[in-house]
C-alpha cells in the first residue's frame, strides 16, 4: 500500500496573544521567585516567537495563581481543568484543519483511508481522532484480522 499527503490545512485559536502577554502569564502561573521569573524571560525573549494563538485570555495566569487552592497552591488549573479545556476546543480547531486539508488536497471525505492525529497540548478519550471521525463523515473501517 502507498500513503501520501495530498493536502495540507491548519487551523489556530481565535486570539492572538502578544509574546509579553504570554510571558506574564507563564510567569504567573509558573515561576515561584524572581530568578526563575528572569530565566522565563530569557528562553521568552531567545524563542523568536512574536505571538501566540489562545483559547484562554491571558488574565486567567493570574486568575490561577491567586485562587486558594490547598492541592494545588499557585501553579495553574489542575491536570483535570486542562483536559477539559482541550476537549473543548481540540476537536474544533482540528476539525477546522482538516476541512482546510480536504479543500487543499480536493478530496472528499469518503475517500480518506486513514486518520493520524498528533497533539502535544492533551489528551481526552475518546480522542480527537473519533471526534473527526464523526465530524468530518469519514467512513470507519473494521479492523482486518490481524488487528484484533
Amino acid at each position: 500500500m502507498r500513503c501520501s499527503v495530498l493536502g495540507l490545512g491548519t487551523a489556530v485559536p481565535p486570539d492572538l496573544v502578544s509574546q509579553e502577554a504570554a510571558l506574564s502569564m507563564s510567569t504567573a502561573v509558573v515561576c515561584e521567585n524572581t530568578r526563575q521569573e528572569r530565566l522565563m524571560s530569557i528562553l521568552f525573549r531567545k524563542s523568536g516567537v512574536e505571538g501566540r494563538h489562545a483559547v484562554l485570555p491571558t488574565s486567567i495566569g493570574a486568575e490561577w495563581k491567586a485562587r486558594p487552592d490547598s492541592l494545588n497552591p499557585g501553579n495553574g488549573p489542575r491536570t483535570g481543568e486542562r483536559m477539559n479545556l482541550y476537549r473543548e476546543f481540540a476537536a474544533p480547531l482540528a476539525h477546522s484543519a482538516s476541512i482546510r486539508a480536504l479543500e487543499d488536497a480536493k478530496t472528499l471525505p469518503e475517500e480518506i483511508t486513514h486518520l493520524v492525529t498528533v497533539s502535544c497540548t492533551g489528551f481526552a478519550a475518546p480522542g480527537v481522532d473519533i471526534s473527526l471521525i464523526g465530524s468530518l463523515g469519514l467512513i470507519a473501517s473494521p479492523l482486518p484480522n490481524t488487528y484484533r
